[in-house]
């Protein structure tokens, strides 16, 4: 078939931004990969959760944890090529910030129809150390984001199946983006007087809800409301003024600061260009759907801890931010900005890739590796191990041994039931135990014991019937499990 005039001339206009794409997916590959390699260990609290999960489905034919989120075939199909699993952690988060720096080029191409404009906001994502850290640290949900990026993209494409499908599809990166694109379609269809598509993205939205809460583990479903316990509070907070000051100086370097702080900004700008548009009745209807998304992520009554949804919202809400200067910039004259900001942001990348450190932003592995051969060397005929979050996960990867972060729901004999204490000294165990208990006490490390769980219990009894609430109160922490799994987690389980 022969091409006519309009459609060489048209893929004359792809190759321009064909080839930086590629160049921004080289770079940006190169960069994050570069950062995930400054330790041996998997990257972030989550890395062996995964790890576990391909290893499992790979070698036994089933994931712990059954789960039909997109990550995991991904992970999958990049494991075949390493052959590592740990290299296919670092791989994948690679490959996710690479596809979301050239995604965020191309809507922003889209959106501002200026190749200038896309330019700088495809550089900044290059630069962002904020989008690193999110990559090292939760590679599922920066799918989740990516699918999102894919639907603002295809939200007003010809075909009306097409958004359709991309929000289907966000449905199996990750929950919190599959809201997000439900709240995002259904104010744009609003917007654009589209009944018809509000009604079809809700008839979507409930035949997904309701199959995927029997059909489809791991999707969004009527059973993750129970996630959402405590999500409010009554007291106002501003979610980056307190992800900074939660995580202080010693984990946010001066480059993370900038870029919270200009995406802050950049946030601002578009609120009061949206406002004034709406005020003029004259706002677009995507730019205005994603600037409320945008807000409600930092909604100020959203309760806030480092393990809350309000935390993993705020990071969203930064990731979505650089989006925005395509509507600050698209109308502005770029003769000399444009070069000049691409050509800074490039070299701030050579630096700004260091600001996710490992040996302060992820658990301390190297600790965890010789606890576990502390514990193979006890030789007690443990079937499972309680233990706090990423060592539980690291545990099951070093040792084969059953760990998880929460009391079991079955009964298992007490000989085989064991638990990595955190905290306790051995004369606190010396205090509240008998000698034929302490024999049932292997010392892992100075922080960390091994303890069995009947002896732990009883331990903790003793404690509480001498009201010592001040060594309670130290061992009842994130560090020392003592709840069960919630109904969510069980009705997935293996």
């Amino acid at each position: 078939m022969i091409l006519g005039s309009s459609g060489v001339a048209r893929i004359k206009d792809l190759l321009p931004a064909a080839g930086i794409s590629v160049a921004l997916f080289s770079i940006s590959f190169v960069l994050r990969y570069l950062a995930f390699s400054q330790t041996v260990y998997a990257n972030g609290w989550d890395g062996y959760f995964y790890i576990n999960q391909v290893r499992s489905f790979l070698e036994e034919g089933k994931m712990d944890v059954a789960d039909s989120a997109l990550i995991y075939p991904i992970m999958m199909g990049v494991q075949c090529f390493t052959g590592d699993y740990i290299l296919m952690y670092k791989v994948t988060g690679a490959i996710l910030a690479s596809a979301f720096c050239v995604m965020a080029y191309l809507l922003s191409l889209k959106w501002s129809g200026r190749n200038a404009v896309a330019l700088i906001v495809g550089s900044f994502c290059l630069f962002s150390p904020h989008l690193t850290y999110f990559a090292a640290q939760y590679p599922k949900n920066l799918l989740g984001v990516i699918f999102f990026l894919m639907l603002l993209y295809g939200a007003d494409a010809r075909l009306k199946v097409i958004p359709l499908l991309l929000l289907a599809l966000n449905f199996f990166g990750h929950r919190v983006t599959a809201v997000l694109s439900l709240a995002y379609m259904t104010l744009y269809a609003a917007m654009k007087r589209m009944p018809g598509r509000i009604a079809m993205v809700l008839i979507l939205f409930l035949f997904v809800f309701v199959v995927a809460g029997f059909f489809l583990p791991g999707i969004l479903n009527f059973f993750d409301s129970e996630r959402l316990q405590g999500i409010f509070s009554q007291h106002p907070q501003f979610a980056p003024y307190s992800f900074v000051s939660g995580f202080g100086p010693g984990l946010i370097s001066s480059w993370w600061l900038a870029e919270i702080v200009f995406c802050c900004l950049v946030f601002l700008a578009a609120l009061v260009l949206v406002i004034k548009a709406i005020i003029k009745k004259n706002a677009e209807a995507r730019f205005t759907a994603l600037i409320l998304i945008a807000a409600f992520l930092i909604f100020p009554f959203f309760h806030w801890s480092m393990d809350a949804p309000g935390f993993r919202l705020l990071l969203v809400f930064i990731l979505l931010c650089p989006l925005f200067i395509t509507f600050l910039l698209k109308d502005v004259r770029l003769r000399y900005i444009a070069p000049v900001s691409c050509a800074m942001l490039l070299f701030f990348s050579a630096f700004s890739y260091r600001s996710y450190d490992p040996s302060r932003h992820d658990p301390p592995y190297g600790l965890y590796s010789m606890m576990c051969r502390e514990l193979v060397a006890s030789k007690e005929p443990c079937e499972l191990i309680i233990a706090h979050k990423s060592l539980a996960e690291y545990v099951v990867y070093a040792t084969g041994t059953d760990a998880m972060s929460w009391i079991p729901e079955y009964n298992i004999e007490k000989e085989k039931l064991w638990r990595i204490a955190a905290g306790i000294k051995d004369v606190q165990f010396r205090f509240y135990l008998s000698p034929d208990d302490l024999k049932h006490i292997h010392r892992l490390s100075p922080s960390y014991t091994f303890v069995r769980e009947d002896i732990w219990k009883k331990f903790i009894a003793n404690v509480r019937q001498d009201g010592n609430e001040e060594l309670i109160s130290e061992l009842t922490n994130w560090r020392n499990p003592d709840k069960g799994r919630p109904y969510f987690l069980l009705k997935n389980k293996r």
